[in-house]
């Protein structure tokens, strides 16, 4: 195992995600990049002044999610950090496909089964786009 993508997204289980993915560092002396994906506002943020506004809000937060994952590994070297805008399922594949990831490691948030097929779940589109392996941690219990 060469690389690893750790897809995080600013909630309070990314920091679970991201000490899961800094023991598969250790334990497999691996590439590890750290990758936050804000979901953006597509055509809207050209046309109107307050969807530019949330879209920095948002971009903001996302970012700021990279500066916290930056703490956890400062003292590893072989860690890098991207910040994307787009699909978050479809920019963590591709990403993924970029880097020639071997594994994807993202969370869960533990939607129900209604909620899932109402509006689908980030880690199982991962896990259906991707030829990479997806380990999905799930929401922290204990």
């Amino acid at each position: 195992m060469k690389n690893i993508l750790v897809a995080i997204d600013g909630s309070k289980e990314s920091k679970y995600i991201l000490e899961v993915a800094k023991t598969f560092q250790e334990a497999f002396s691996c590439q590890i990049t750290v990758l936050t994906v804000s979901p953006g506002l597509g055509h809207f943020t050209s046309n109107y002044s307050f969807a530019r506004e949330i879209n920095q809000v948002t971009e903001d937060f996302f970012k700021e999610a990279l500066d916290k994952a930056k703490t956890l590994f400062k003292d590893t070297d072989s860690v890098s950090f991207l910040f994307k805008e787009g699909k978050p399922a479809q920019v963590i594949v591709e990403t993924a496909q970029e880097l020639e990831a071997d594994l994807i490691i993202l969370g869960n948030r533990g939607l129900g089964a209604f909620s899932r097929t109402q509006l689908g779940s980030v880690s199982d589109k991962v896990a259906q786009m991707t030829s990479a392996h997806v380990f999905v941690v799930k929401e922290g219990r204990g």
